[in-house]
């Protein structure tokens, strides 16, 4: 096992030091000669030519009869496996204090899908982009880690609307505002929810809160005592993040149960 390791770390420290991973990233995009490499990465050739041997006896390139450098399948796997190591890597500080650890695991080895997501803080920032990605949407996902009475009234606004529907899941310990059961009274949620235009299941507990439309989605995860960080928001519209979270609501979903009204705890 040892000596795996040391194989590893000497694999991942050769391939990615000096201008060797450039390399790797520039011909996975299209093969090229070793002096057009030179000129889009502003080395000497000499430079391109010592790299191009090491990551050729690694198996990571090879040279074609043509003398055009390729990448190997060997040499796009390991590129394939980088965004999510990316991903933690950019945002280190952040995962120095937080946790994926509530995931399922298919979610955290493809977490590299919220590679182009923008993080957001603070309460107001995080409720106007969710509000943003929600004015022209016809279907709302959510798991809910926390709910406040202006989410509830915006939802009741949404759910108005022709052809809008919502579908959510709460966790035994979603938070709740005081005063709940009275305000979804207000807004004709119990109709809602007759006419099928709210859908809602029950989970023993949600660690992570995630809005997902099809103007965009955001996800929140908790600290490493597994509370949720509601003022720390990852957001994105890309076709990669959408699907990651739309993956994720869809595997809470089928494994949720019936929602039970009484389990829930009004804080406030």
């Amino acid at each position: 096992m040892r000596q795996s390791r040391n194989s590893l770390a000497s694999l991942l420290r050769e391939a990615f030091g000096s201008s060797r991973f450039e390399m790797l990233l520039s011909l996975n995009k299209s093969r090229s000669k070793m002096s057009s490499l030179s000129r889009e990465l502003n080395r000497p050739v000499q430079e391109i030519h010592r790299n191009a041997v090491k990551l050729a006896e690694m198996g990571l390139i090879e040279k074609e009869p043509d003398s055009m450098l390729n990448v190997t399948e060997a040499g796009r796997i390991l590129l394939s496996l980088l965004p999510p190591i990316e991903f933690v890597f950019r945002h280190q500080a952040y995962f120095m204090v937080h946790t994926l650890s509530y995931l399922p695991g298919r979610f955290v080895h493809t977490i590299g899908a919220l590679g182009s997501c923008k993080m957001m803080h603070g309460a107001a920032a995080i409720f106007d982009k969710t509000a943003y990605m929600c004015k022209d949407a016809r279907h709302l996902r959510a798991v809910a880690a926390q709910v406040t009475r202006d989410h509830m009234k915006n939802a009741g606004e949404f759910v108005r609307r022709d052809g809008a529907r919502i579908s959510y899941i709460f966790g035994e310990n979603t938070v709740v505002p005081k005063g709940r059961a009275q305000l979804l009274s207000e807004i004709q949620w119990k109709d809602y929810l007759q006419k099928g235009k709210v859908e809602r299941r029950m989970v023993k507990r949600v660690n992570l809160h995630l809005v997902v439309t099809e103007a965009g989605a955001c996800v929140m995860f908790p600290y490493l005592n597994g509370e949720v960080d509601m003022n720390a928001m990852f957001y994105g519209d890309g076709d990669d993040f959408l699907k990651w979270c739309n993956d994720l609501f869809s595997e809470m979903w089928n494994g949720a149960g019936r929602f039970d009204d009484s389990k829930l705890v009004e804080i406030g």
